[in-house]
């Protein structure tokens, strides 16, 4: 099916607006499991993801709303500039061209990144339910800190602080647990001997959860 001419010849057609250049590499799977199902009219497949959330979980939204303002807007500008396809899981998404700028350079051994509810994928979208722990580990980061800074501003209120005072109160430990957190556990795992990335205890996480997910879907 690949290696046949007709075949490589509709997808350079299909193919032009992900930005490919040329026929990839019979071994992509990821890259003709969706060219395939564009061609056959077929919906996209998707990997295995949790399951679907319930009508609670829409509450998360009160503790994630600004920084999921701003995850909301950078994924839209990596639509306009690299994206190829926009599409919502527990958040919204980008998918990459399968040949862009940023896949053939700083983004190269990288298959997504998260950056609250939502974020960008490499082309064939294979890192998602990588990313889709990230994605709860943010939720979290982001109820504890809205949390302390509730006890904060609270705290603030009641010692006759300005309104202001009251507001930087609550928002430096709530957006910080966002902003921080993550590159926290970048430098914890530094400081203990081990890569930064992979090291990180957020990254093992979302590592072996995935790596479990897979082994009971074999």
């Amino acid at each position: 099916m690949a290696s046949s001419e007709t075949q490589k010849r509709d997808v350079r057609n299909v193919g032009k607006q992900w930005g490919v250049t040329k026929v990839p590499r019979e071994s992509d799977e990821s890259y003709w499991a969706r060219i395939t199902a564009v061609m056959s009219g077929k919906p996209q497949p998707e990997p295995v993801l949790v399951q679907s959330r319930p009508k609670r979980w829409w509450l998360t939204f009160i503790w994630t709303w600004q920084a999921d303002l701003i995850t909301f807007l950078i994924v839209l500008l990596l639509r306009a500039l690299w994206g190829c396809a926009l599409f919502w899981r527990d958040g919204l998404w980008v998918e990459l061209k399968y040949r862009c700028w940023p896949v053939l350079t700083w983004y190269k051994r990288y298959g997504g990144t998260t950056f609250l509810h939502g974020g960008m994928l490499r082309f064939g979208r294979k890192a998602l339910p990588h990313e889709l722990h990230h994605v709860e580990q943010g939720e979290a980061r982001m109820l504890a800190g809205f949390i302390l800074g509730l006890v904060s501003a609270v705290i603030a209120l009641h010692s006759g602080s300005s309104i202001m005072h009251c507001i930087f109160a609550l928002e430096v430990p709530w957006l910080g647990s966002w902003l921080v957190g993550y590159f926290a556990s970048l430098a914890q795992a530094y400081l203990r001997g081990e890569d930064p990335y992979r090291g990180s205890h957020l990254e093992e996480a979302a590592y072996a959860l995935t790596e479990d997910e897979q082994e009971e879907h074999l």
